[in-house]
């Protein structure tokens, strides 16, 4: 490195190659793929070519919106490395992540893939977690020509579990919501109205995502539904459309849990009275469970005012003092004061999950001062070469931003210098899930949930 470089960043460097010779390729290859967009075309060309061909295509992580931030010679190389492999769920994953950059024939390749299920919509081997391409597949399903929809629209349905909801969200979700099949369901909510026959329950659910005048029928239904809870179940989905009685209604009339019910109607918190959020804020502040408390107050914080609010947030930050990680998927640091992010990061460094630290360093650089971020990932660097591999390399990673700014643009062709690790057979995706498992086995966690249940929390949201 230039002499100008930190100490720090030296020896990061120097222990890159002894981490990469046992990493996680999914730890391994973001660190080399997150260089190419500071690469001049000849080291970005060569630094391509030694990816593809020694990582394992599932590794690559192209796409895009990341393509277009490269040289578009190295682009190119990297779209063509991808044409170049044979038909494989790689191959298609890729090229869905890719649709700006496909012809009418790389459409129909990948069409052909999914419409005969070769490629799933949901992978659990050799994973431990279910790992989800849905919302890639409807991406990607979106973009092709109304033809072409319609293709994958009927080999879907016929899969599919033909319920009403089921079959609004996946053409909804694909742009194939067509007035035929909305006429259908106008007729069959008004012939369930003029016979007394009950609706089936699952249009409930999809009928605030209706045109106007089928959502209006929906909702003069649902007014009339003499059963508080029933009606309040079915009103939660609506927003505007409802009175400030109705919300105060569906707000104080849980159907599920207080966690799912919190998510369900967060956006009518905003709109009911102050002592209904304060009502909810004492509920949430009673529960016994630390990580169920600090779940709740993540969905209601943002309606709270005042000393409701404080109190939230003191609340929320006393949890993270005892586990520096949010949960809900809500990652809050913003509301973390600048002296403390330093001991939470220095704490998050060999965390895990990996992503609640690099969560943190992306708040850091993005959102607070160059001089906070230098004195927190200084100390961060200070504690790198004491952590296991993978860590070292996802740390690495994380504050390649930092450390090409820090390094005068040293850095990336440094990295581009090391040799890309070997991987034949498609690896763990999840592989920091299964390290968060096997951490649970090895030592007893203490704390309410254990670190995979709240995993699994995360998850499943």
């Amino acid at each position: 490195m230039a002499k100008h470089d930190l100490r720090s960043v030296d020896a990061l460097l120097s222990g890159l190659p002894t981490a990469l010779e046992n990493a996680e390729p999914f730890a391994a290859v973001p660190l080399f793929i997150t260089q190419m967009k500071w690469l001049a075309p000849d080291v970005g060309i060569s630094l391509i070519e030694r990816v593809t061909a020694r990582a394992h295509p599932s590794t690559w992580g192209f796409t895009d919106a990341r393509l277009d931030s490269w040289e578009p010679s190295v682009a190119d190389g990297a779209f063509e490395a991808v044409r170049a492999l044979p038909t494989c769920d790689a191959r298609t994953e890729l090229l869905m992540r890719m649709p700006r950059r496909l012809s009418p024939t790389d459409n129909e390749e990948v069409l052909d893939q999914l419409v005969s299920g070769s490629f799933a919509e949901m992978v659990w081997d050799p994973h431990t977690k279910p790992f989800s391409h849905t919302e890639l597949i409807h991406s990607f399903v979106r973009g092709l020509p109304e033809t072409l929809r319609h293709q994958w629209l009927k080999a879907r349905l016929a899969r599919a579990n033909r319920g009403v909801a089921t079959e609004l969200s996946i053409r909804g979700a694909v742009g194939c919501l067509d007035e035929t099949t909305l006429q259908g369901w106008r007729s069959q909510l008004e012939h369930g109205e003029q016979n007394g026959a009950d609706t089936p329950i699952d249009f409930w659910w999809i009928a605030p995502m209706l045109p106007v005048d089928l959502r209006s029928a929906a909702l003069h239904a649902i007014r009339s539904q003499p059963d508080p809870s029933v009606r309040a179940s079915r009103l939660v989905r609506f927003d505007e459309e409802l009175t400030a009685d109705e919300r105060v209604e569906v707000v104080m009339t849980p159907s599920f849990t207080p966690k799912y019910h919190l998510q369900q109607v967060a956006h009518h918190l905003p709109h009911v009275p102050a002592e209904v959020r304060d009502y909810w804020l004492k509920r949430v502040l009673a529960m016994e469970s630390e990580f169920d408390r600090q779940f709740c107050l993540l969905w209601l914080l943002p309606s709270l005012q005042g000393a409701a609010r404080q109190r939230a947030i003191d609340e929320i930050l006393a949890y993270i003092e005892e586990d520096p990680s949010f949960c809900a998927s809500k990652d809050r640091w913003d509301l973390v004061a600048a002296e403390r992010l330093k001991t939470f990061l220095l704490r998050l460094a060999n965390d895990p999950y990996g992503w609640n630290r690099d969560g943190l360093i992306l708040h850091i650089w993005k959102e607070r001062s160059r001089l906070l971020a230098d004195s927190c990932f200084e100390a961060l660097l200070d504690e790198v070469t004491g952590l296991p591999g993978d860590a070292q390399l996802e740390i690495a990673t994380a504050l390649t931003p930092w450390l090409v700014e820090r390094t005068f643009g040293a850095w990336p062709l440094a990295v581009s210098e090391l040799t890309v690790p070997v991987s034949t057979e498609a690896p763990n995706a999840l592989y920091a899930i299964a390290r968060v498992l096997k951490a649970d086995d090895a030592t007893a966690d203490g704390s309410n949930t254990p670190a995979s249940d709240k995993d699994s929390n995360q998850l499943s949201e």
